[in-house]
Formats: C-alpha cells, sequence, structure tokens
C-alpha cells in the first residue's frame, strides 16, 4: 500500500512483475518452482486490486480531484502491471506445455515417455491447480471490468496540469500488449469441456471488486 503514502514514486510492484518475467525470458524457471509462484503471484495481485479498488473510490468521491497527476500514475501502474502479469501468465503455461512435451520424448534422461494421451491430460488446460489459478488472475485482474483507467473522466484529463496530453495519456494507457497477451492465453486455456468465467468463480472470494 505504499502508493497511498509514496504515490508516484513507489513502483516496486510493476518492477516486481518485470523482474519474474525478464527470468522467464532468460529460461530460469524451472517446471517444479511454478506451484509455488502461482500461489504467489495469485496472493500478491490480490492487494493490488485492493490498492485499485480504493483509489477508484477516492477519485468517485473527489479525495483525489487536487492530484490528476497521481490518478494518471496508478492508472499507468496498474496498465503496466496487467501488461507484465499477462507476460507471466503466458510464460507459465508454456513452461507446463513444454515439460508435457519433453515428458513425450524418448531419450536416455526419459526412458518411458508418456503415450499421447497421458501428454494431453498433462497440458496446461488439463492442469486444475494452475490452470484455474490463472483462470481466476485473468477474469479478476487482467480483464477486471473497474479499472482505474476507465475512471480518467474528462474533468481530470481537462486539469491545468494535464491539458495538451490527453492524446498522449489516452495513448500510454490503453495499449495493445495486454490484448496481445489475452489472445494467447485464451489459446492455451481453450477447452470444450470448460469454462472460463465459471472456474474463476471458484475463487470469488478473492480480489474483491
Amino acid at each position: 500500500m505504499s502508493w497511498r503514502y509514496l504515490g508516484d514514486k513507489a513502483w516496486a510492484q510493476y518492477w516486481v512483475f518485470n523482474i519474474i518475467k525478464t527470468t522467464f525470458e532468460l529460461g530460469l524457471w524451472k517446471y517444479e518452482e511454478l506451484e509455488s509462484l502461482v500461489l504467489q503471484l495469485f496472493t500478491k495481485l490480490e492487494s493490488i486490486s485492493t490498492l485499485e479498488n480504493a483509489t477508484i473510490l477516492d477519485v468517485k468521491k473527489g479525495v483525489l480531484s487536487r492530484w490528476p497527476k497521481y490518478i494518471l500514475k496508478m492508472a499507468q501502474l496498474m496498465m503496466l502491471c496487467r501488461e507484465q502479469v499477462s507476460e507471466i501468465c503466458v510464460h507459465i503455461a508454456v513452461l507446463v506445455n513444454d515439460h508435457v512435451f519433453e515428458s513425450c520424448i524418448n531419450r536416455s534422461s526419459n526412458p518411458n515417455p508418456l503415450n499421447l494421451s497421458q501428454c494431453v491430460e498433462r497440458l496446461f488446460f488439463n492442469d486444475n491447480h494452475k490452470s484455474e489459478q490463472i483462470y481466476s488472475v485473468i477474469t479478476r485482474f487482467l480483464m477486471k471490468s473497474n479499472r482505474i483507467e476507465d475512471n480518467l473522466t474528462d474533468e481530470i484529463l481537462n486539469t491545468d496540469q494535464l491539458k495538451g496530453f490527453r492524446s498522449e495519456i489516452r495513448r500510454r494507457i490503453k495499449t495493445e500488449n495486454l490484448q496481445r497477451n489475452l489472445v494467447d492465453l485464451f489459446h492455451f486455456i481453450t477447452d470444450a469441456n470448460k469454462d472460463i468465467w465459471m472456474t474463476s468463480m471458484k475463487f470469488n472470494n478473492q480480489f474483491t471488486p
């Protein structure tokens, strides 16, 4: 909750997600470590969502009307965090499927490879614990219906401090990276026998809207 006191000087949340994403890109994560990572990711996002919800309430009450830049920076932080988290989720899905693929290859280090049906059973969308946690991250954070950027009203954007930067603000906040990552995630988790929205409801006690 450092943002409540330090404002736009506190970007630790973004950099933590950025480091995790970068270590995935460098191939430093192992399949055996994903269980703990998914649990920690799911838990930490709850506090970030709580921060966003509290800020939205303050915006609606007019408490932050004197600090439009604070609101803007918070919107940028949330959007960037969503981008980073979406990429992390893609990396998690890829690593799970890569591990399954390796388990199907007959080689000296794997003399008893899995058959095709066993491989399918272990793919990401059938890995119930990991996939269901990711389902909830998608529906309760990445695709959250009430976001801080949706509360950037014309009144806020027309203040003297931000006037003339409206198009830049919209461009920076509404990026294509999150949408592209979500498309990739849906490709990984799509299964005719599972509904992402119903599955995520199992975690409806988290990320209170």
